[in-house]
């Protein structure tokens, strides 16, 4: 599987909450297991959400929280789907947006294990690690 032919789409949290229910609860809370009562926030009526589609399959997701900064967050793709590229698609789509709408600093909470590929897409850690959901974490922030 390759990362191209995907389409990312806006979604709503009203209209499509269900769908971005189900994959955010099979990454996070059924393979990560992160808390339910923490995987499921404040920030998630507020947020741009947005879903990655291969075939019209969804396979990926992500959410924009929009404050003093720009925070990328939740970002996931499915088990079957990794290391094809295709957060990478999912990330630098991401940036453009936020530069398109927000003109701010963009920043992310990476998990540990997934500080590489923030790094290779121009993230640079500003934090010391951190426990978050049981899992450790350090904030980046997008270098220009």
């Amino acid at each position: 599987m390759q990362a191209r032919h995907l389409n990312v789409k806006k979604l709503s949290w009203i209209e499509d909450n269900e769908i971005i229910k189900d994959i955010r609860s099979q990454v996070f809370i059924d393979e990560q297991k992160v808390p339910e009562n923490i995987e499921w926030d404040k920030w998630d009526t507020f947020a741009d959400h947005f879903g990655v589609f291969q075939d019209q399959k969804f396979i990926g997701y992500a959410r924009i929280i929009n404050n003093k900064n720009v925070w990328i967050g939740r970002m996931l793709v499915k088990k079957k789907y990794r290391k094809n590229g295709i957060g990478s698609v999912i990330i630098n789509y991401l940036i453009k947006y936020s530069d398109l709408n927000y003109k701010k600093d963009i920043f992310v909470s990476a998990q540990i294990q997934a500080i590489p590929f923030y790094e290779k897409n121009n993230f640079q850690i500003i934090s010391e690690k951190y426990l978050d959901a049981n899992i450790w974490h350090r904030n980046m922030q997008l270098i220009r």
